[in-house]
């Protein structure tokens, strides 16, 4: 009888706890589920930022997008490494909806492309940093690693891509990576 109450107090804490958003992020945290989203995000980023290389007419984009890429193929190689030593699956082409991203960019006239590219990409990284930040509490503790590793370049690349965003919004591209020859 006592184990049967507690079990009910059990699952009416954790229904409470779900309700109200407060489920501990660990408990749900997929790792399946991080390596296709990462992977998904890392694999737009390249892409996007393969496009940026040729199509935008400023010198601070293109050495942005170029710095994108490295790093982005650097952090996929080493997600998938991990995830394939545990046996998840490792997404090597974009899903319909990151693909539709790609299509849209290739799309934009050029005078708008720097100011979408590095909007796109500042969202990105946005949604990279709190995904990865989740995953540092992740119960899977080599994925919790890899994303406290990865986590802090991520986070530069968000400042980057966000001061990329604001200097490409009116008044043209600005030097956010130290690199600008416009």
């Amino acid at each position: 009888m006592v184990e049967v109450r507690l079990s009910v107090l059990i699952l009416m804490l954790l229904s409470t706890a779900k309700a109200l958003g407060t489920e501990d992020p660990r408990a749900t945290a997929d790792p399946g589920t991080f390596v296709e989203q990462a992977m998904q995000e890392g694999l737009t980023e390249v892409r996007l930022s393969e496009i940026a290389r040729k199509a935008s007419p400023s010198a601070a984009v293109r050495d942005f997008a170029e710095r994108m890429m490295r790093d982005h193929r650097k952090i996929d190689t080493e997600l998938a490494d991990v995830a394939r030593s545990k046996r998840l699956k490792v997404p090597t082409t974009l899903d319909a909806e990151h693909q539709a991203v790609v299509e849209e960019l290739m799309n934009v006239p050029r005078a708008a492309f720097d100011a979408r590219y590095t909007q796109r990409m500042a969202t990105n990284h946005s949604r990279a940093v709190d995904l990865f930040t989740q995953a540092t509490q992740s119960l899977d503790h080599e994925l919790a690693a890899f994303s406290r590793r990865q986590l802090p370049l991520l986070e530069e690349h968000k400042r980057m891509a966000d001061a990329l965003a604001r200097g490409t919004s009116s008044e043209g591209p600005k030097a956010a990576t130290g690199t600008h020859k416009d």
